[in-house]
């Protein structure tokens, strides 16, 4: 077959987005190596890749790690215009709750659709497989099948609309619904990342769905160092985003507080390392609750070094979405922790959630959910020399591999094709 992929965040991917470009790249990896033809329209990073296209806009994002001392006066504009523009665009969404309907990515359509035109009359595409988010990705996917009538795939690693991080209230909550809506309905098939999310899709499209986790490449654990230190601390790690009030820190900060009153030696014993972008405000509360000695804030490393971080350390930390209404989100750093070898102790997650589920199923975690003293606990029995009873089943969790959920993503838009074809003929015959 002939497949485009439509992924705004695709490798090279050095932004706070990196984890959701190892989607779609993975389809690209492991379809080709069945022997389809994969092409990537993307956002242009500079990408050389075969068949991968990127496309440029205004305003472009700043190639972040690629700002040379030549041009780092010019680059340092570009970086900081595009960060006050993403400000202020963040400003109005959360002042006026427009959800996803203004976001700079939103430029980068219309290029995108004139690209995929003139790849789809160059190529001729079979299937068209567009992974949410950005909205635009699914926004351009549903323009090229309109254009070219192709099967469409439309992914979801999260919700569009009913996105409790990209809130939309009011008349902008109904736009998005029917913006989303006008969009989706074309889709030929739908998948999503947990049994939840397609169940939510489910309910709102007439759309087959099926559920394609996220996953864990174990080739990219190849040449991987692990860490050593000096002292005998134990040390956890979490390396990512933070949000407010949804991703929250604040339950760990707070069993950490209780734990330097039990242990006035504290810092001489233990090591929280976070690392990621846009951690100002953690360090903020580090300090106020002063927990420098304990807490350590560091910016994003690359992605190799932080996978042999997390093989080096002696428990991972998870910081699950921190509210009730929202199920289902699982996300890439979630799988990448199962094939770390190391513990996981979920902050937020609970028995019934579907992060926590998966970690208890898997042998592989803790979840805690928000409370301080079953955080505080599970960090004692560390600090004492106690093992967490650890046992992961690796059967299981090489169910997870990209290569197998790639596999099954493709047998399921194969089965699906089938269906339809069946059904076209079915009725011809009638």
């Amino acid at each position: 077959m002939k497949i485009l992929i439509v992924a705004f965040y695709y490798p090279p991917e050095d932004s706070w987005a990196k984890m959701a470009s190892l989607r779609p790249a993975s389809w690209k990896k492991y379809w080709e190596a069945l022997g389809h033809e994969v092409s990537v329209l993307t956002d242009d990073k500079g990408a050389s890749a075969k068949n991968v296209y990127g496309v440029n806009y205004w305003p472009s994002r700043p190639r972040w790690g690629e700002i040379s001392a030549s041009k780092a006066g010019q680059d340092s504009q570009k970086l900081r215009a595009y960060t006050r523009l993403r400000s202020l665009f963040n400003s109005f969404q959360t002042a006026l709750k427009f959800g996803s309907l203004f976001q700079t990515s939103n430029f980068w359509i219309y290029g995108a659709v004139q690209k995929g035109m003139s790849l789809f009359d160059e190529v001729g595409f079979d299937v068209i497989v567009s992974t949410y988010g950005p909205p635009a990705n699914h926004i351009v996917a549903s323009l090229l099948k309109k254009k070219t009538n192709c099967f469409w795939v439309a992914d979801y690693r999260d919700l569009w609309y009913g996105n409790d991080f990209v809130v939309s209230q009011g008349i902008f909550a109904f736009v998005e619904e029917k913006v989303e809506n006008a969009c989706v309905s074309k889709a030929d098939l739908i998948t999503a990342v947990s049994i939840e999310l397609s169940k939510n899709l489910n309910a709102r499209f007439s759309s087959d769905v099926v559920t394609i986790e996220n996953g864990f490449d174990p080739d990219d654990l190849e040449n991987i160092e692990t860490y050593t230190w000096s002292d005998k601390k134990i040390r956890l790690m979490y390396p990512g985003q933070i949000y407010a009030g949804k991703r929250d820190p604040g339950p760990l900060l707070d069993a950490l507080l209780l734990l330097q009153n039990r242990y006035p030696n504290l810092a001489q014993r233990l090591e929280v390392l976070f690392y990621g972008w846009n951690l100002d405000e953690l360090a903020r509360q580090v300090d106020d609750l002063t927990l420098h000695d304990v807490v350590s804030v560091n910016a994003p490393k690359p992605r190799k070094e932080i996978l042999g971080l997390q093989r080096s350390v002696d428990a991972l930390i998870f910081l699950d979405w921190n509210d009730p209404k929202v199920n289902g989100v699982l996300t890439g750093k979630l799988f990448e922790y199962f094939f770390s070898g190391k513990p996981i102790i979920g902050i937020s997650s609970t028995a019934d959630s579907a992060a926590g589920k998966l970690m208890l199923d898997l042998g592989v975690g803790y979840p805690t959910g928000n409370s301080i003293d079953k955080i505080v606990d599970v960090i004692d029995s560390l600090l004492n020399g106690q093992t967490l009873g650890y046992s992961p089943d690796s059967q299981k969790i090489q169910q997870f591999t990209r290569q197998k959920l790639a596999n099954k993503m493709l047998d399921g838009i194969m089965d699906c094709m089938g269906d339809q074809k069946s059904s076209i003929r079915g009725v011809h015959d009638n």
